[in-house]
């Protein structure tokens, strides 16, 4: 087999959910793509220090940072990172995020294919180390 020509995306998942996280960690590691976690806004930018995402996508709804603070603060300092949020009901709606910078905007529950979707399509195609 060959190896790859181009680094691995890396993804940045970010939810209060452990569960979700660990569901998500494994169908991306079997996507070819690394991946990191953490439980709110606070820990992923502590995350962020370490290693850089191609991609964050997190939650709305957490504790100590939600998703709207996170997305402020990674907008401010890496503008160029895409970002997916998940919204649920009565949170904030898809147009408002998309105007404060959002790539995309998914409500929970989501289908793993729609997730995936979104992330291929806010990625630099030239970099793709995987074929989904």
């Amino acid at each position: 087999m060959e190896k790859n020509k181009f680094p691995v995306q890396h993804i940045l998942f970010v939810d209060d959910e452990a569960d979700l996280l660990d569901l998500l960690k494994l169908q991306f590691e079997m996507e070819g793509f690394s991946v990191s976690t953490a439980v709110n806004g606070a820990e992923a930018l502590e995350v962020m220090v370490d290693q850089l995402p191609h991609v964050i996508v997190s939650d709305f709804n957490m504790p100590v940072m939600n998703g709207k603070e996170l997305l402020a603060q990674v907008k401010s300092q890496h503008p160029n990172i895409p970002f997916i949020l998940f919204i649920s009901d009565g949170t904030l709606s898809k147009e408002e995020a998309l105007k404060l910078g959002c790539t995309e905007v998914l409500e929970k529950p989501f289908a793993h294919e729609d997730l995936l979707s979104a992330v291929l399509s806010s990625l630099d195609p030239s970099s793709f180390s995987h074929v989904g």
